[in-house]
């Protein structure tokens, strides 16, 4: 890495790419098409002015937008099978299921993290 007084010595990287790096956002983006693929390439999500929209990504994170949960698992599968043989995996204790409905009921969701192995 080059910086204002030189050259810092090697680092063998085994795996990733330091959080504080400041091309990590626009990495893990280019790394997340190739696990999601496009928005508009997978058909679910909500439609705005008639696109897709099915995730949101913030440097690490991933935010599925789905109108059904059979939608929403169909995502975190998408991504889960996509991701493992490259390295990522979904952290369970992170994942959060957030439900918005005027049901006075409140819905539930269950979503599975399958584990793939390949």
């Amino acid at each position: 890495m080059r910086l204002p007084n030189g050259v810092t010595n090697w680092l063998k990287i085994e795996r990733g790419v330091r959080q504080e790096y400041i091309a990590f956002p626009d990495l893990f983006k280019l790394y997340g098409e190739s696990i999601l693929g496009p928005p508009d390439e997978v058909p679910v999500g909500v439609s705005i002015n008639g696109v897709i929209i099915n995730n949101i990504r913030y440097t690490d994170h991933i935010v599925f937008i789905a109108t059904t949960e059979v939608s929403l698992q169909q995502l975190l599968d998408g991504d889960n099978s996509n991701g493992v043989p490259k390295g990522l995996s979904i952290n369970c204790k992170k994942t959060r299921c957030m439900v918005i409905s005027k049901s006075e009921t409140p819905p539930t969701c269950t979503l599975n993290v399958r584990r793939h192995h390949d």
